[in-house]
């Protein structure tokens, strides 16, 4: 990602975790029948959760996913994936519970 297009801190994942988990709480009338994902590759925003290289070209001033979760390398590359499929195991099952 590159410095200028972020807009939300992501707290190495915490910021992506608390989304999830505010929309799965009982207390916010979760779960929720869906869960829509908008920002997949929204490099613009600073909101992608699609696989990003953990070593960019130099010199353009883009950022990598390391320390998302504790990743780094090529693990960080897919850190928000990784964590989506985290996230979307335990909507299914919330949705299955309820």
């Amino acid at each position: 990602m590159h410095r200028d297009s972020l807009r939300n801190g992501r707290c190495r994942g915490a910021t992506y975790d608390a989304q999830w988990s505010g929309a799965l709480a009982p207390e916010n009338g979760g779960p929720p029948d869906w869960v829509s994902i908008t920002s997949f590759n929204e490099w613009h925003e600073g909101t992608m959760i699609e696989p990003a290289s953990a070593s960019p070209p130099p010199g353009h001033g883009y950022l990598t996913f390391a320390g998302a979760y504790g990743t780094t390398g090529a693990a960080a590359e897919t850190a928000y994936l990784d964590r989506t499929r985290y996230w979307t195991e335990r909507f299914t099952a919330a949705r299955a519970r309820s």
